[in-house]
């Protein structure tokens, strides 16, 4: 039929994958932060699906990064650019 979508058998798994690498990579992300007492905050696709999430949660959308602020004050005063 014209229009119809044929999914690969592993595409659903696929697709859970992808998600949960986020959400781990989210996890690590606040874990080591808040080990480390540095302030931060979540921002972009995260946070707004964890607002959407407390009003909707068939509406909330999955993000492939990670955003997080860190005040300026708190970021390294220099980087190692491996030079």
């Amino acid at each position: 039929m014209a229009g119809t979508l044929t999914l690969a058998d592993d595409t659903m798994e696929r697709m859970w994958r992808a998600v949960e690498k986020v959400e781990q990579r989210l996890f690590r992300s606040v874990s080591a932060l808040e080990d480390h007492g540095v302030p931060y905050a979540v921002i972009g696709g995260n946070a707004v699906a964890a607002w959407v999430a407390q009003v909707d949660e068939g509406a909330v959308r999955n993000t492939r990064d990670v955003d997080i602020v860190i005040p300026f004050d708190r970021q390294p005063a220099t980087m190692d650019t491996g030079e």
